[in-house]
């Protein structure tokens, strides 16, 4: 709790007074320190480029976040409720989070615009396009939607495949956020464990050049299989009675 309040005191006095590479190595700095409040050792396999990048990642636990932001501060796009969450939600805000609205289509217009935004500027962005947390037992399908921003600031796309693990290297459900849990009872699961492994796999550089945002999602969603050592999500193809195509 002191770390949080620590943070919120950061976030509101000093932080929008400094430049950007202040900034970003705040966010890292706090990300690393709740990493290591919460026992939570973090391995980096694989290396990220340097400049603007958009990374994807399949999606496990609120955890991710602070897991991908201690190896590379970064704009993440989150769903629009975290906003509201106590604490959490005031803080990643103010800290350059991305909020969708899922229930509003258009709204996926905006966010593309503003990722491209940040992406042009030089920032990285983060996402995680399953569009929900899951156990590290699958991916699911990558929505392209949000895909669009790479291909318009010609930004190179990271896979990256996030996993966590007990010390021993038993694949661990402690970080889980699924179903109906909650923050806290998410929080109390992490704490009990002695020590989590996050081991976070980064993927080669995939170029957005001549592609749609749709062979971007396959080919982003293959390659964090991959990392993963799992089978790539089965797609269901298109028939004359499905719904047309997005155009992009």
């Amino acid at each position: 709790m002191l770390h949080f309040a620590k943070g919120l005191l950061i976030v509101a006095l000093i932080y929008p007074r400094k430049d950007k590479a202040w900034q970003r190595a705040t966010v890292q700095r706090w990300g690393q320190q709740l990493l290591e409040l919460l026992n939570v050792e973090l391995n980096i396999h694989g290396e990220l480029p340097a400049g603007k990048k958009l990374i994807v990642s399949n999606h496990i636990s609120w955890l991710d976040n602070f897991v991908v932001q201690a190896l590379c501060p970064a704009h993440f796009v989150a769903k629009s409720e975290i906003r509201s969450w106590p604490v959490m939600g005031w803080l990643v805000a103010r800290t350059g989070a991305l909020f969708i609205e899922r229930a509003r289509r258009h709204h996926t217009l905006k966010i593309n615009q503003d990722m491209m935004a940040a992406l042009d500027s030089g920032d990285s962005v983060a996402l995680f396009p399953e569009g929900t947390t899951g156990t590290c037992e699958a991916v699911r399908p990558f929505h392209s939607s949000l895909l669009q921003a790479c291909i318009g600031s010609n930004a190179p796309l990271i896979p990256a495949g996030l996993r966590y693990h007990t010390a021993d290297g038993a694949q661990t459900h402690a970080a889980d956020y699924v179903g109906d849990m909650n923050f806290m009872a998410s929080l109390k699961n992490i704490l009990r464990e002695e020590k989590i492994i996050a081991n976070l796999y980064i993927g080669s550089a995939i170029s957005a050049a001549g592609k749609s945002r749709r062979d971007l999602a396959q080919e982003a969603e293959q390659a964090v299989a991959s990392l993963l050592g799992l089978a790539a999500p089965h797609r269901i193809l298109k028939t004359p009675l499905d719904p047309p195509a997005e155009t992009h």
